[in-house]
């Protein structure tokens, strides 16, 4: 039995487009994982960036103490999106003429006192309430 060279033909061109389009293909994929690694690569470094620059923009704005430090937040490139209530603090040191630390006292005793928390004791204001102390 012999084969045609022909057919030959036939089959070493079909082979030829197999393996063409079979390379082509794992090239594109690998390109497009390389894309989508170097965007999500990309976004997360952005988001680091832009969260310690939150807090390297609280310390600018004099909302750190000795007692309240941010630079270790800054030098771990903390994710997190920076302080909380950041105008209510600045309003306040404005108005009363403190530092940060009394400021955050000030807030934090009118916030227990919002709730019914005596802001010097710590306990509660409604007389039906059971403690321990």
């Amino acid at each position: 039995m012999t084969t045609s060279p022909m057919y030959l033909l036939i089959l070493c061109f079909m082979a030829l487009l197999v393996l063409t389009l079979h390379s082509t293909y794992w090239h594109r994929l690998h390109q497009l994982l390389h894309q989508i690694t170097a965007t999500t690569t990309s976004a997360s470094q952005f988001g680091q960036e832009k969260h310690a620059n939150a807090f390297a923009r609280n310390i600018e704005e004099g909302l750190s103490s000795a007692n309240f430090d941010l630079q270790l937040n800054v030098f771990n490139q903390d994710q997190r999106q920076g302080l909380e209530n950041t105008d209510e603090i600045r309003q306040l040191m404005s108005d009363h003429g403190c530092d940060f630390d009394q400021a955050r006292l000030f807030r934090q005793q009118r916030m227990m006192a919002a709730h019914g928390i005596d802001p010097e004791t710590g306990c509660p204001l409604d007389p039906k309430a059971v403690y321990f102390s």
